[in-house]
């Protein structure tokens, strides 16, 4: 594909869709009812539309170039996709950036959405922050 943007699009597309369809699962939860809905899937793949839009702009290396060979010298080798504009302002670091912090954050709430509420201790004396 010589249209890098349409691979980016395409992605982005199927994690808002995926996006919502989690968000289906949650309507009236805590409101309506109390059984918390398994939404493990959804997150799981929107990770995994994370790690590969995050291959794109900073690809995986292979053992080969573990060992100092260079790119060119090694099979199966991928180099990172180039977004720039027509004045040639790289937004590959800040495109980075953003899909990193989403993948972050997804991690963390997966993290939390695994915790069971009943095992969560409520403390008296916990630091509030002033509204």
């Amino acid at each position: 594909m010589a249209d890098f943007s349409s691979i980016i699009v395409h992605k982005t597309a199927e994690l808002l869709t995926t996006c919502q369809a989690a968000e289906k699962k949650l309507e009236g939860y805590l409101e309506t009812k109390m059984e918390r809905p398994d939404i493990t899937y959804e997150l799981l793949k929107m990770i995994m539309i994370m790690d590969e839009l995050l291959e794109y702009v900073e690809p995986l290396k292979t053992v080969g170039e573990f060992h100092g060979l260079p790119k060119d010298a090694v099979f199966g080798a991928k180099k990172p996709l180039i977004f720039s504009n027509e004045r040639g302002w790289d937004f590959r670091p800040w495109f980075g950036e953003k899909v990193s912090l989403v993948k972050n954050c997804l991690k963390e709430l997966y993290k939390y959405w695994e915790t069971d509420p009943a095992t969560v201790k409520l403390v008296e004396d916990a630091p509030m922050t002033p509204i």
